[in-house]
């Protein structure tokens, strides 16, 4: 071995030893935050970085050589550097020295990959990935855009409804110029300067992986630790192993970082495991939920029950001249003014999951609605009315195969589901909910047989232009009423849900034809905000501009036998099936649901879950662990954390090991 490889080798065993202990000394210092400072913790990470500096820059040969020996190699990662800082700024999205590291490090097993693959196939390799991350990128930003959120490679199953529900908000952005003339000029460069470069794995070249393993332990080390160990969900290390915020991840790790271990945990199958399944028991064994009955308790029983899930429904739809109906259903009913619907991954299909399971549905392990459609809900809010021996049935005017629903409404509970061919809806009346009431109504509104019929509305489904037939039918109302002078997405928006009203309206008489108006209950309120609006344009006519408020909903239940009265209390879509299991004094028990019966004194601590795991309890907004907005003290921010993480991280436990088939299965034996 010459002179250059052994001082080289000690180089590196000298960098290791300091590596190592510079990563032991953050351990001990960020056990305890008060033995340190944030000069000490940049002192270290400065050494850190100055280190990774020396030992990447010191090269066998001159630096000149090594570019033009490898060029074409250089010219793909930078690239992909270049796309991912761009990426990252044009979505707002921070980044820190965890992040640095991260892309270096995929960049360095991305360059490794690229030198011991043979000649032919590296090129190959170079020009599909430019191609393939520059196609990645653009995807991940129109679907950022409109859900505020990145999408993982387990929601290809539920592409065709993705793909119809982000219609019309798709928009061709300056980036995705810019990022696909970049993948253009790169793959140019890369033609032009094609280099013999290939590298056989021997003990001299070996030390290549060296490489990636000095930036694995520098990403470790500038990795964010938990300040106490019972605060690991802050850390960046729980991050990576849960994936609980796509968002916070890619901030953390970059775009190509997450491809990588997004589509490493989408081939890697979920079984289920004893620990698991122990965690599950011990969690409901500590969280009794004791529920006390109330003045509403049985309020409604033995009356039939509609609930009606209006598409995109929001608050500034309702007007006196626009939905006499909704005003109807407010003014007479029970109206909850401090309700919220959290839009989840798979919005319509995960709200109608929270309604009838109240629990929270799959963020990490795919679809609900596919990944678990055979599961059983042995709680669910159907088999708690089938149990009383109601007819319980779905209704819904787009095919009852969108979102997996013929197969998911079945483990629901629900005897039938109906779907446009179901009822013979014709093709060019599906988007009017008025017309789908009165085809449907004989079968949603039986007189020989107590019944719960859930309905979910099509209305109002974006896109808000001439596009939405529902909406061309009123835009000439909308534009009378309120003028002309709104946005035009607004208008189209409010336009569609004028369909809506017209749907209740269509509704009342039915009941009243029928005889069923004295003994049937509606249950009124929206799936999620309309987040395919243009953010600036929704945002500045409601005068909202935080996200977790965007979710706040509007929630009727009427029955023609009650005074009206108006809720405040903080209540989500978690909260309806265990306030209607009181309301209609359903047998079941109430530790199974992550919500609580609105109406219940017990219930002191009313709670809003969000998908990135942030929460809300009406006065804070909790968010990483951190506290956004509020007066809660930090004891109390901390230990409420400890308690809500436990819910999302039971929840998919339910889900992954089907726990109420099991425990049906139990209870049998």
């Amino acid at each position: 071995m010459n002179q250059v490889m052994k001082r080289k080798l000690k180089l590196i065993l000298l960098t290791q030893s300091i590596i190592l202990i510079l990563f032991v000394l953050k351990l001990i210092f960020f056990l305890d935050p008060i033995k340190t400072s944030s000069v000490i913790i940049n002192i270290i990470l400065a050494t850190i970085s100055l280190v990774s500096i020396v030992l990447i820059l010191i090269p066998r040969y001159s630096l000149r050589s090594i570019i033009y020996k490898y060029l074409d190699i250089i010219i793909l990662l930078f690239s992909v550097f270049y796309a991912e800082i761009i990426f990252m700024i044009d979505n707002q999205l921070k980044f820190t020295s965890t992040t640095l590291f991260s892309l270096l490090l995929v960049m360095s097993i991305i360059g490794v990959i690229a030198l011991i693959v043979k000649t032919k196939a590296k090129r190959i390799f170079l020009v599909a990935f430019c191609i393939y991350f520059t196609v990645y990128l653009i995807v991940q930003d129109v679907y950022y855009y409109t859900f505020h959120d990145f999408f993982s490679y387990r929601e290809i199953v539920s592409l065709g409804a993705g793909l119809e529900f982000i219609q019309g908000a798709v928009r061709i952005e300056f980036l995705h110029i810019i990022l696909v003339l970049l993948a253009g000029l790169t793959i140019t460069l890369i033609q032009l300067n094609k280099r013999e470069n290939h590298i056989k794995l021997t003990k001299k070249t070996v030390s290549i992986l060296l490489v990636p393993l000095y930036l694995f332990f520098l990403l470790n080390i500038n990795a964010e630790y938990p300040s106490k160990t019972k605060q690991t969900y802050q850390s960046d290390h729980y991050l990576y192993y849960t994936r609980y915020s796509n968002t916070k991840f890619i901030s953390r790790f970059g775009a190509i970082h997450y491809s990588i271990r997004d589509f490493s945990d989408s081939i890697t199958p979920k079984v289920p495991n004893k620990r698991e399944l122990a965690d599950i028991e011990t969690f409901y064994s500590n969280n009794h939920a004791n529920h006390e009955l109330n003045e509403f308790t049985g309020l409604f029983k033995d009356q039939n029950l509609i609930f009606v899930m209006a598409e995109s429904f929001d608050r500034i739809a309702l007007n006196e001249e626009l939905t006499p109906n909704l005003i109807r259903l407010r003014d007479e009913g029970i109206e909850f003014t401090n309700f919220y619907v959290p839009v989840y991954p798979r919005t319509t299909s995960d709200s109608e999951i929270i309604f009838n399971t109240s629990i929270i549905p799959s963020i990490t392990d795919g679809p609900t609605c596919y990944f678990f459609s055979k599961n059983t809900f042995s709680y669910s809010l159907a088999n708690l009315f089938k149990n009383q021996g109601y007819l319980t049935q779905a209704f819904h005017s787009n095919r009852k195969e969108f979102y997996n629903r013929h197969i998911l409404f079945k483990g629901l509970g629900y005897d039938y589901y109906y779907g446009q061919y179901e009822l013979g809806i014709p093709d060019d009346q599906k988007r009017y909910d008025s017309a789908f009431l009165n085809i449907a109504k004989d079968q949603m509104l039986p007189t020989d047989t107590q019944f719960f019929s859930f309905v979910t509305t099509l209305s109002g489904h974006s896109p808000y232009d001439e596009r939405n037939e529902a909406s061309v039918k009123h835009i000439k109302d909308v534009e009378e009423v309120l003028g002309e002078d709104l946005p035009d997405e607004i208008k189209y928006y409010i336009a569609s849900q004028v369909e809506v009203d017209r749907f209740i309206g269509e509704l009342f008489k039915a009941l009243e034809e029928k005889g069923l108006l004295d003994n049937t209950v509606i249950v009124f309120t929206g799936d999620h905000y309309p987040y395919t609006i243009t953010e600036n344009v929704f945002e500045n006519y409601i005068g909202v501009y935080e996200e977790y408020q965007k979710n706040h909903m509007p929630l009727f239940i009427w029955s023609n036998n009650i005074e009206p009265l108006k809720i405040d209390k903080l209540a989500s879509s978690f909260d309806i099936l265990p306030t209607i299991a009181n309301l209609f004094d359903l047998d079941t028990d109430y530790k199974y649901y992550f919500g609580k019966d609105i109406f219940d004194p017990y219930n002191d601590k009313p709670i809003v879950f969000y998908k990135d795991y942030s929460w809300y309890d009406g006065d804070n907004y909790v968010k990483d662990g951190i506290k956004i907005t509020g007066s809660g003290t930090d004891s109390y921010i901390e230990q409420r954390n400890i308690e809500i993480f436990e819910y999302y991280e039971v929840s998919i436990k339910i889900l992954r090991n089907d726990y109420f088939k099991l425990l049906k299965h139990k209870k049998i034996n």
